[in-house]
């Protein structure tokens, strides 16, 4: 009864995700959501089922990432700047220094350090302790990712 009340829980909130990032009530993007949302809670379950990995929240580093409230909106003016600009933009590659010695912080550090437009965490290293990222505009890149 726990399972199915899981897949229940990660079904509407993947369904919910989806209907926030779609932003459509039409029909066609409702079933396909549904769909989606289906898919996703089967695969969740399927790795929850392995025990491969065991993701445990910290509050303390969701609580640092209250800065993204004032940083996607002014990484969204570095890009439409970008866009505009006459000439090009140079991106690039960096490392910036994380914690990453837990599942759920590294991924966490993934998924918080890309909401910003500008910025595209491609890979965080666990040993190193280090996350490989790219900015669309090094210029205007924050140093740090949370």
């Amino acid at each position: 009864m726990r399972g199915a009340s899981s897949s229940l829980g990660w079904a509407l909130a993947l369904f919910g995700l989806w209907v926030l990032l779609v932003g459509t009530g039409t029909w066609l993007e409702l079933v396909a959501g549904a769909c989606a949302a289906a898919i996703g809670a089967a695969a969740q379950q399927a790795v929850a089922a392995q025990r491969l990995v065991r993701l445990r929240p910290e509050p303390r580093l969701v609580a640092r990432s209250w800065r993204l409230v004032y940083r996607v909106p002014y990484e969204l003016c570095v890009i439409l700047a970008a866009a505009f600009r006459p000439r090009p933009v140079r991106g690039g590659f960096r490392k910036v220094d994380v914690n990453a010695g837990s599942a759920f912080r590294r991924a966490f550090v993934t998924v918080a350090g890309m909401i910003a437009p500008n910025t595209i965490v491609v890979d965080v290293d666990r040993d190193r302790g280090e996350a490989l990222v790219h900015d669309l505009d090094r210029r205007r890149a924050r140093p740090e990712l949370l």
